[in-house]
Order: structure tokens, then C-alpha cells, then sequence
């Protein structure tokens, strides 16, 4: 039973180019890779809403010792508004 249904967005796909973009902007580099997991994400690409899932920083994912440094947070942040700034000069 498939309980997320899967995608794929194109690397030349204008939300990649935001979000590489909006990384360098703020000095992190882009690191772009598969996985096997689902998410919200999965549902907004199932309804025809480009989205991809944005790593924070977070360790010991889905545990009771799941925790995220506040300097990662603060990048995330950083990077979130770099987005909203890159996407409002298109």
C-alpha cells in the first residue's frame, strides 16, 4: 500500500533555481539529493504545487532525543527570507 505518492521535480525547475539561488545568496551550498520518506511534501506535489523538502539541521529525526541547534534554526530562518526575497523580484 502506497501511503505517500512519490515525485520528482526537474533540477532546471524554477524552484530549484529559488532556492539555489536564494542558498548562495546567504553563502550555504545547495546539496540536492533523493530520499525514500514521505511528507507533506509529497501530497502538495500530488495536487500539481511544486514543493520540496528543506533540510534544517535537525538530529535524531522522529525520537524522543530529536533536537536542533538554535544557530541552525537561526540559518533556516535566514534562508526562508532569503527565499521570500528571491521570489519577490520574479
Amino acid at each position: 500500500e502506497q501511503m505517500y505518492p512519490g515525485y520528482e521535480i526537474d533540477r532546471e525547475s524554477e524552484i530549484i533555481k529559488v532556492f539555489d539561488l536564494a542558498c548562495n545568496n546567504i553563502g550555504l551550498n545547495t546539496n540536492l539529493h533523493y530520499t525514500g520518506g514521505g511528507s507533506d511534501t509529497n501530497i502538495v506535489n500530488s495536487k500539481g504545487i511544486q514543493a520540496i523538502d528543506m533540510s534544517v539541521g535537525m538530529q535524531m529525526v522522529h525520537s524522543t532525543l530529536e533536537q536542533i541547534r538554535i544557530s541552525d534554526m537561526i540559518k533556516a530562518t535566514e534562508l526562508l527570507v532569503e527565499i521570500i526575497k528571491v521570489v519577490s523580484t520574479l
